[in-house]
């Protein structure tokens, strides 16, 4: 496997520790940042609709990038940290992806939301090579690989992971 650092050249994150806002994955506005991959706002929406079962859903929304290989625009980061407690980012299930899902998800902690990123297990130890780097603990929901090129039925089956294991995660 070959690991890909998008930050390559910059300094590594320090350990510091950002406060994140308190949320409540039951009831509080949560961002769907989708990037743009086959089938991630599939995955997505389908999380979406199993959360309705629990809670109400209307202040869950839809967001995305236009390349998920390179890292959310300012304005989408800014957009998610001024009107969102939490963020599900999709997917990480190739190199630059995996890479940008989860720095998208550091720049969204670095401004108080807590932030998961879907990945899958082929790709979860780039991620976690990554976190290493940068010395912090990834928020990470694994799912089989592949997510993009299934269709609805096969789908169905990432969607009902990702959903037990945000909801594992969260405990809500």
């Amino acid at each position: 496997m070959r690991i890909v650092n998008p930050s390559f050249g910059l300094s590594a994150t320090s350990a510091e520790k950002v406060a994140l806002k308190p949320v409540n994955w039951a009831t509080d506005a949560i961002a769907l940042v989708s990037n743009s991959k086959p089938n991630a706002r599939e995955l997505l929406a389908g999380i979406r609709d199993k959360l309705g079962a629990n809670r109400k859903i209307d202040n869950i929304d839809f967001l995305s990038k236009n390349s998920a290989s390179q890292p959310a625009p300012a304005d989408v980061i800014e957009k998610v940290a001024a009107n969102y407690r939490g963020a599900l980012l999709a997917i990480a299930d190739r190199g630059s992806c995996s890479s940008w899902s989860f720095h998208d998800s550091i720049e969204l902690e670095k401004r108080g939301i807590t932030a998961y990123v879907i990945a899958t297990e082929t790709f979860k130890p780039l991620v976690l090579a990554q976190a290493k780097a940068r010395k912090v603990e990834p928020r990470l929901i694994v799912v089989k690989h592949p997510i993009g090129g299934l269709n609805a039925d096969e789908l169905r089956e990432r969607i009902e992971a990702a959903t037990k294991g945000l909801t594992e995660a969260t405990g809500k």
